[in-house]
């Protein structure tokens, strides 16, 4: 039974983490409109993997919040996509 409760405990913090990082990286793209992925993660990411990061980031794009592009050399940046909405709440 408490085996349960830690995995649960693992789990629920996991998650905070997540949330935690989404919504850092959600203020950081709505001021600075634009940034290296992995700039971002070691900015915003704290505590997660680079994947974990990755599918956060996915998640943002899905929603049409951001969009991400490959450089020539390989680097991922991350974008925020112009609305009337998000200009709004920044």
């Amino acid at each position: 039974m408490t085996h349960n409760i830690y995995v649960g405990l693992l789990a629920s913090e996991s998650l905070l983490l997540k949330v935690k990082a989404l919504n850092h990286l959600q203020k950081t793209l709505l001021r600075e409109r634009k940034g290296y992925q992995n700039v971002l993660h070691k900015r915003c990411g704290d505590g997660l993997t680079a994947q974990q990061f990755d599918g956060l980031v996915d998640l943002l794009e899905k929603g049409k919040f951001c969009v991400r592009t490959v450089g020539e050399r390989g680097a991922v940046t991350v974008s925020l996509i112009e609305s009337d909405t998000q200009e709004s709440v920044a």
